[in-house]
């Protein structure tokens, strides 16, 4: 990999032939609450407030941004298109993540390397 201010801290792990190093530039934790907002209609002489109603339930998403090698295409491939949950590794911790969003570049000048962000849900699936 390029010699920026890249880390090897995070595997992605599907089993099988499916593990993956990312190279870490930068990793984003973002804590969401589940709130649903009810509107009432409103008169004509009256605007009314907005109910909010906290549904007692966190959403947890990590961030990635980084890099990968030409061979790891596929296995991200593979991973995402299983729909998870995979084991994130990063940091000491293994939370069981499932893959939201990715997007891949490709730079001519690095060949054998693929620039990636992508975001996980903590979480396992319902099955």
């Amino acid at each position: 990999m390029a010699s920026e201010n890249l880390y090897s801290d995070v595997i992605l792990d599907y089993g099988g032939t499916n593990a993956m190093t990312i190279y870490t530039r930068k990793a984003n934790k973002v804590r969401q609450k589940i709130l649903s907002v009810i509107s009432t209609p409103n008169t004509t002489d009256v605007i009314k407030p907005v109910k909010v109603l906290d549904l007692l339930r966190t959403q947890t998403r990590i961030t990635i941004t980084g890099m990968i090698d030409s061979t790891s295409e596929t296995k991200l491939d593979n991973i995402f298109s299983y729909a998870g949950p995979s084991v994130l590794s990063y940091k000491g911790r293994t939370d069981n993540v499932n893959i939201e969003r990715f997007d891949l570049g490709e730079d001519e000048s690095r060949q054998d390397e693929r620039d990636l962000t992508i975001t996980f849900v903590i979480g396992d699936r319902i099955n």
